[in-house]
This record gives C-alpha cells, sequence and structure tokens, in this order.
C-alpha cells in the first residue's frame, strides 16, 4: 500500500510538470487574480491562460494532448474539454472581466454540454468561442462591446439574440451549424453580419434587425428552412449568392 501510494503520488506531480511546462511564462505568471474555487480543473488552466491576455484552444498542442475535434461529430469530446455557463458568466463580473485583454473571452474547441447562457450581460469585450460545441445559446438583450465570434461552431440547439446589441460583427461561417432557430428578431448590430462559408441553418429571424455594414448569407451556405426578415435594415450590401441554398432552391450563381 505504501508504493502505491507513492506510485499515485508521483504521477500526480509529473502531472503538475507537464501541465506547467505546457503554459508560457506570461501564462504561469497569469495576472494575479485567482481562479474561483468553485470551478472545475479545466476552468482553472483555461483562465490562467485568459489572465494573461492568452486565447485558450483545446485543439492546440501547447495546451491539450487532445486531437483537433470537428464539432459536428460527437466522437472524442469528453470532460477534458468541458466548460460551463457559470464559468463564462462568472467571467464577465468583477474581479474577472477588469483583467481579460482587450481582444476579449478567446476559446477554441470548448464543449458546452449545459449550453450557454449570456443573456442580459453587458460585456466589455469581444467573445470569441471557434470551433466549438454548445448546447444551445441564450444571448437576449445581451450588450456585446465587440464581436460575437461563433466561427466553425455547432450551435447543438437555438440561438437566441433577439434584442442584442453587438458593437461589432456576428459572425458564424466556416461550416458554423446551428441545428435550432436563429432568432435574431430585434438584433442590433453596428458592423456586419456573416453567415457564409459553408455554414448551415435550419431557420433564421430577423424581424426588425438593424445591421450597420453588410448581411452576408453566401459562399456556399445551406438555410433549410426560412428566413424571416421583415422590417431588416442593412446600411451595406446583402449577399445570398455564390453558392447558397435556401429552402430546397438551387445553388444561387453570380
Amino acid at each position: 500500500m505504501v508504493r502505491l501510494g507513492w506510485l499515485v503520488a508521483l504521477v500526480a506531480a509529473a502531472a503538475v510538470v507537464v501541465i506547467a511546462a505546457a503554459a508560457p511564462a506570461d501564462a504561469r505568471e497569469g495576472c494575479g487574480v485567482p481562479a474561483a474555487p468553485s470551478w472545475t480543473a479545466t476552468e482553472g488552466a483555461v483562465w490562467q491562460w485568459l489572465c494573461a491576455g492568452q486565447l485558450f484552444d483545446f485543439n492546440s498542442e501547447a495546451q491539450t494532448v487532445e486531437e483537433n475535434l470537428d464539432p459536428h461529430q460527437p466522437g472524442g469530446w469528453d470532460e477534458t474539454r468541458v466548460l460551463s455557463s457559470a464559468f463564462v458568466e462568472q467571467l464577465l463580473d468583477e474581479p474577472y472581466a477588469p483583467v481579460i485583454d482587450r481582444h476579449g473571452i478567446v476559446l477554441g474547441g470548448a464543449w458546452f454540454p449545459g449550453g450557454l447562457d449570456i443573456h442580459e450581460a453587458i460585456i466589455d469585450f469581444p467573445l470569441r468561442c471557434q470551433y466549438c460545441r454548445i448546447a444551445g445559446m441564450q444571448a437576449h438583450d445581451a450588450v456585446i462591446d465587440g464581436t460575437l465570434d461563433l466561427q466553425g461552431s455547432a450551435i447543438e440547439g437555438d440561438l437566441t439574440l433577439l434584442g442584442a446589441d453587438l458593437r461589432s460583427d456576428l459572425a458564424l461561417m466556416d461550416g458554423s451549424v446551428v441545428s435550432g432557430l436563429l432568432n435574431a428578431d430585434r438584433l442590433r448590430v453596428a458592423g456586419s453580419v456573416f453567415l457564409r462559408d459553408g455554414s448551415r441553418f435550419a431557420d433564421i429571424r430577423l424581424l426588425g434587425a438593424g445591421i450597420g455594414g453588410d448581411l452576408a448569407v453566401n459562399r456556399g451556405s445551406v438555410v433549410s428552412g426560412t428566413l424571416n426578415a421583415d422590417g431588416l435594415t442593412v446600411a451595406g450590401s446583402v449577399f445570398l449568392d455564390v453558392g447558397s441554398r435556401f429552402a430546397g432552391h438551387p445553388p444561387a450563381r453570380r
């Protein structure tokens, strides 16, 4: 029993060394704000990087031994990639939000099996979750001072942006998928809305929305249901072409 205990301790110590070695010096030094006691070990490690102004990418060998996983395929996704909505919500408040880099929260390859709820949040920086798996996202009436970037991510349910205010762009491109309703009624976007590059959507609602830049649903994207944009105003251009499909219609051409 003594030998077994010694072996377990040795393995645990080696794991700590590996994790520490994987993090660059600035991430290890952090910003002086410790992780919350309620966070998991994974969430604490993510905060260590974000606190140092670094992105955290589960698909990067510098941060995890996991492979580059496809968010649209369930295989390989396990608890080592799991983050909670509560974790992100805490990052939007004291003492964490004031020390987050101006580039904001930048995550890659994270899994939110419980979904992500930031409704009515006031976020003073961009929010990026690229190539993530998210079991539905609630962001109605949220204010984001920057881009909401869900590039390549799989939203496994509804994406609700009802009445949200984005001070830059909305990016759902490079194969993003929203399997439920994309409800963006009364959405306000200072920049552009990108729903392009082979992304797939069921139903899209943009009733009464206002876009300061362009609306792009093109470059091979698919809307299998309806795109309802009654009352939509777009200050820039609207792109619904170049190989995209809408409710069973053939691909649009130039």
